[in-house]
């Protein structure tokens, strides 16, 4: 019993001093495990970084590896086995390129695209409930704050 108000009287104190990145990534994770949980309940066999690089490609279908490294921020490593699980379920197919045989290209599948149109309407309901909790000028001003922050981030990586 002890432990469990020393657990708690602990976690109150941090959450007083809570950092904007500590922030940022809890309300990141859980988003993520909502968007899980999701795609569990309606039976759709897919994790959010698997949505994520279906989206990218979507839009930009043939990147090689590296760049969707750099658009995900994951190393090459666990972008690899992303893909790699990725072409297994039949969403990506992965091409040498002809320009350089070392780098492979990224391409979305038709199943990957009838997936990705099957989440799209779970995902826009979770952002419609989120987005219905505020109000116009917040959601502007967080967009904006938003914003800030991520310029900032990359102005003192590029420092680093």
């Amino acid at each position: 019993m002890l432990k469990d108000v020393y657990a708690t009287n602990f976690l109150m104190e941090l959450k007083k001093e809570i950092t904007v990145g500590a922030l940022l990534g809890r309300t990141s994770h859980n988003m993520s495990l909502l968007l899980d949980k999701v795609f569990h309940k309606n039976d759709v066999d897919l994790n959010v970084e698997q949505f994520v690089l279906l989206k990218i490609l979507s839009f930009n279908d043939g990147l090689n590896q590296k760049k969707l490294s750099e658009l995900i921020d994951r190393d090459k490593t666990t972008i690899a086995r992303l893909i790699t699980k990725m072409e297994k379920k039949n969403m990506l197919l992965r091409v040498n390129s002809r320009e350089d045989k070392r780098v492979n290209n990224v391409y979305i599948t038709n199943y990957g695209k009838e997936i990705l149109h099957e989440v799209l309407p779970f995902i826009r309901e979770v952002d419609d409930v989120l987005i219905s909790s505020v109000t116009r000028e917040e959601l502007q001003v967080f967009t904006r704050v938003m914003y800030k922050l991520c310029d900032k981030i990359k102005l003192m990586e590029e420092k680093l």
